[in-house]
């Protein structure tokens, strides 16, 4: 049965790596909704006193739940936000050429037609059943990806005392209300290093943007290593 909250999908993803490591520091990165669930990991082991040295978000948007707020406030942010990201869409069409040579308005046209394929999922009476066409994945794969849209949109992200390392995409293709720090400045209490890499959100891990990504991350892991065994050392002394 899939996990339906972004808490529980965090514990059971710690609860598999305490069963070979134990102890800390931990280290870890997530894409996109990984990023929400790789913060969650991290919040819950601090919780818990452990150490987590490093925690990498790949184009992750610090995304939480307008749920609790009142009802006239949510819809007017959800509006607003709404005409936002058709806006945005509008002028970086119009500005951007590299935007318009690389199909961009095919992606778009294939993201509202998952939508339209995610409605009809949502309403879909015998999903097990349902037999798409190439463009699809199995009911039971829709199922577990509905899930986890479901459990995002559910979450409410919590300040921490974490300090998380940003890799964002230099080449914006959607709307982001603080383009900066991606709002995890809000919620990661012990800063966000921000590092650009280049491509859009889709395409980071692309050659050869992915070797550009690889020794971006190796460097900050060798100076967290660094600093570590620095700190030890005065400890020790």
């Amino acid at each position: 049965m899939p996990l339906s909250t972004i808490e529980e999908i965090a514990a059971h993803y710690i609860s598999e790596i305490k069963s070979v490591a134990p102890r800390g520091p931990y280290a870890f990165a997530g894409f996109s909704l990984g990023g929400i669930i790789a913060f969650e990991m991290a919040r819950q082991l601090v919780q818990q006193g452990e150490v987590v040295s490093f925690v990498g978000m790949f184009d992750t948007v610090a995304f939480t739940s307008d749920k609790h707020m009142p009802v006239i406030a949510r819809y007017l942010r959800r509006i607003k936000i709404a005409v936002m990201k058709v806006a945005y869409v509008i002028w970086l069409f119009l500005t951007d050429k590299e935007t318009r040579e690389a199909g961009f308005l095919d992606k778009k046209f294939k993201s509202l037609k998952w939508r339209l394929r995610r409605l009809r999922f949502m309403f879909k009476a015998q999903r097990a059943y349902l037999k798409g066409d190439k463009d699809n994945l199995p009911a039971y794969l829709h199922d577990v990806h509905e899930l986890n849209t479901r459990a995002m949109e559910n979450y409410v992200l919590k300040p921490s005392p974490i300090a998380i390392d940003l890799f964002r995409a230099r080449r914006q293709t959607f709307y982001i209300e603080e383009s900066k720090t991606y709002g995890w400045s809000k919620y990661a209490l012990k800063g966000v290093n921000v590092h650009h890499i280049p491509g859009e959100h889709s395409t980071i891990f692309w050659p050869p943007y992915d070797k550009i990504v690889a020794d971006l991350i190796q460097q900050r892991l060798d100076k967290i290593t660094l600093e570590s065994q620095k700190g030890l050392a005065k400890t020790t002394e």
